[in-house]
């Protein structure tokens, strides 16, 4: 097949770096022909081969540099790019196939115009939804011009894709419900992928290394913003102070981080290391000597929501700890593969409560962690999520 990606965030495909770079290498691996847009740190527009692709790199600044209007309006750039220079970069392409996600949702006119200009099927990978929750997190109102703009943006990405693909069944609930052009026959549940280069060194090594000795250690990578509760991270923390063995740490980056060290310094809370962002290979070695990896997600989000980071945690047999907004099955998820343990967001006794369960009994833990893993090399692959996406395309061409 000729397959064409467009993804706003692809690290360099010979590097390797998020799960949408996992995805492309896939397809290379399986011989298709692949071209993609995406991004880049180059000041002009460049066309470079990289692990065999040809990849259009736009110049842009990184959406996670950026936030509030500065972040919409450089969502707008990127998507009105790959609309004008897709065609003029790729010019004699014969693309069968293209995959994007839902992030922006002005990447619908870019699809819209480029699906025309190839003529070929387009397959939506559905990852984020702006207006719900800019409406539920209480940022504009539904009848407000921005919301408006965004329904539009997403009804039209929606009416002109062909395959959907969706992370867990709550998203395709949550499609239904709210674009009436998506069809639910056309969608199948892709559970998200990661290649995680798994970390055979010594733990004790590692251990030693970022000082965990003895510690029973809950880890929560990622990003911590908005759509996050920091404040239900310390709470939790705060909570178990008394038990001398657990340690928190917080790996990531985002607009509130300094705020969650400065409430934790105020706090007095003296069970929480701050450390900072990691390359993915220095987070795996981390992450292989954690005990218990952690999700809270903001309980006023309008969408469902599975974030990413759980592939790593399955990866590596890290049991998962969730606190959770109403939209998503997370909880769902966690209870049918016996992975985890959460509550709703906010309820911090609940939340301390499965904690010390996870603590002192570690039995269950351990029947998690091999669940976890199991699942991981079933279908958390990128290889699986490659065989997915190839045999609903194939039979929407039967």
């Amino acid at each position: 097949m000729n397959v064409l990606f467009l993804f706003v965030n692809l690290p360099n495909l010979d590097k390797g770096g998020n799960l949408y770079s996992d995805l492309v290498n896939q397809f290379v691996r399986f011989g298709h022909h692949v071209c993609a847009a995406s991004i880049g740190d180059n000041e002009k527009v460049l066309v470079s081969n990289e692990n065999g692709v040809r990849v259009l790199r736009i110049p842009a600044r990184k959406t996670t540099q950026l936030s509030g209007v500065k972040k919409a309006l450089n969502y707008q750039y990127i998507a009105m790019q790959f609309a004008f220079l897709v065609p003029k970069y790729f010019k004699g392409e014969k693309f069968e196939i293209m995959i994007s996600h839902t992030l922006p949702p002005e990447i619908g006119i870019a699809s819209w115009w480029l699906k025309k200009k190839f003529h070929c099927l387009h397959y939506l990978i559905l990852s984020d939804f702006l207006w719900q929750d800019g409406v539920s997190l209480g940022m504009f109102g539904e009848r407000n011009p921005i919301c408006l703009y965004y329904k539009l943006m997403e009804n039209i990405m929606f009416r002109h894709a062909d395959l959907f693909a969706a992370p867990s069944k709550a998203t395709v609930d949550f499609s239904k419900k709210y674009y009436k052009k998506f069809d639910e026959n056309k969608c199948e549940i892709l559970r998200w992928w990661e290649d995680a280069s798994i970390c055979n060194e010594h733990k004790e090594q590692v251990r030693k290394q970022y000082r965990l000795e003895d510690k029973f250690v809950v880890i929560y990578g990622g990003s911590v913003g908005l759509m996050q509760k920091g404040n239900y991270f310390l709470d939790l923390a705060k909570s178990v102070q008394d038990y001398e063995d657990i340690l928190f740490l917080l790996v990531g980056r985002g607009d509130y981080l300094l705020e969650m060290k400065q409430q934790s310094e105020a706090m007095g809370i003296n069970n929480i290391r701050f450390q900072n962002f990691l390359p993915q290979q220095e987070y795996n070695r981390l992450l292989s000597v954690c005990n218990v990896g952690l999700i809270i997600l903001n309980e006023n989000v309008g969408t469902p929501n599975i974030p990413s980071k759980l592939v790593s945690y399955y990866a590596y047999g890290i049991p998962v700890l969730a606190s959770v907004d109403t939209i998503t099955d997370l909880l769902d998820v966690l209870k049918e593969d016996n992975t985890g343990l959460g509550t709703m967001s906010g309820r911090t006794e609940e939340l301390k409560s499965l904690l010390i369960k996870m603590f002192q009994n570690p039995k269950i833990c351990l029947r998690m962690s091999e669940n976890e893993k199991r699942i991981y090399e079933n279908e958390m692959k990128p290889s699986c999520a490659y065989e997915k996406i190839k045999k609903q395309i194939d039979n929407y061409f039967k």
